[in-house]
């Protein structure tokens, strides 16, 4: 997590978290998963393209893909009891996502994902009106589910 900042895409991210996984790091995995998924859910508030949205899910899809499983089952029961809101490492987990604020990347990933990228759809992907303070909160609470 020392290494992680809001410049870095859930597609940089994740693939560090599948690395854990297969290292026995489940602890560090599922905080990097934490932080991945704000990241996207942040994302998907943002792009315009409805279609784009699940890029998030196709990257943890490519990257999870290949683990056994024992190493899925060992990861799911240590990522829920680390996102269990009873749990003591939950609000480290929150704190330190939080901390990191909204990410401050172009979602490229995500744009490139959806069916306006192909189809020459106007604007660059992203509302220009969007909230980011907002989304950020949004994220931090819709997905993680921190106070």
């Amino acid at each position: 997590m020392s290494k992680i900042t809001n410049e870095l895409t859930p597609a940089d991210i994740y693939p560090g978290a599948a690395a854990c996984i297969k290292s026995g790091a489940e602890q560090n995995a599922a905080a990097l998963f934490a932080v991945a998924g704000a990241f996207a859910y942040f994302d998907q508030l943002r792009v315009t393209d409805s279609t784009a949205r699940q890029a998030g899910m196709a990257i943890e899809m490519k990257v999870f893909g290949d683990l056994t499983s024992d190493q899925k089952r060992a990861f799911k029961m240590v990522l829920f009891a680390t996102l269990d809101p009873k749990s003591p490492s939950f609000k480290p987990v929150c704190s330190a996502v939080e901390q990191l604020g909204p990410p401050r990347y172009f979602p490229t990933y995500m744009v490139q994902h959806g069916m306006s990228a192909f189809l020459g759809g106007s604007g660059n992907g992203v509302n220009p009106s969007f909230d980011a303070a907002k989304g950020w909160r949004d994220s931090l609470t819709g997905f993680l589910h921190c106070p």
